[in-house]
């Protein structure tokens, strides 16, 4: 089992930090969902994905900021850098665009699920893609 989760790390190739400050804010929304459902305010599905969002855009600041120095650093090759650099905006644009509809799915109900799901079944698939690429090299 450690050596699967060791292998999905890979395959993703986060920091550990990003792991870190994606689950503080999974961990955020939930606990403002909680407060959604229990209490009759009316916040927004926004305001509840807020920490998840936030959560993205430290994550992918700080992953330019490492494949900047990757690209400035002579021991890397710019073809990983700008690999790395390539595989973080997609990560990213993709897990963001799957929270936001999730949240305007749940605050409007106007999409279907799979509408809303659908980035995230893609990321699935470059992630897959990206593993057994590696596993190739």
């Amino acid at each position: 089992m450690t050596l699967a989760f060791y292998h999905l790390f890979w395959a993703v190739h986060l920091e550990p930090f990003d792991y870190i400050l994606q689950g503080l804010g999974l961990v955020l929304t939930v606990v403002f969902a909680s407060l959604v459902s229990t209490e009759n305010a009316t916040y927004s599905w926004y305001l509840v994905f807020l920490p998840l969002l936030a959560a993205n855009a430290l994550s992918a600041y700080f992953q330019t900021i490492v494949v900047f120095r990757l690209l400035v650093r002579s021991e890397v090759s710019t073809r990983s850098a700008i690999k790395r650099g390539v595989w973080i905006l997609i990560f990213y644009s993709l897990l963001t665009t799957f929270e936001a509809l999730l949240a305007n799915h749940l605050e409007t109900g106007n999409t279907s699920l799979a509408e809303s799901l659908s980035p995230l079944i893609v990321l699935v698939v470059a992630i897959i893609v990206r593993f057994i690429g590696g596993l190739l090299e």
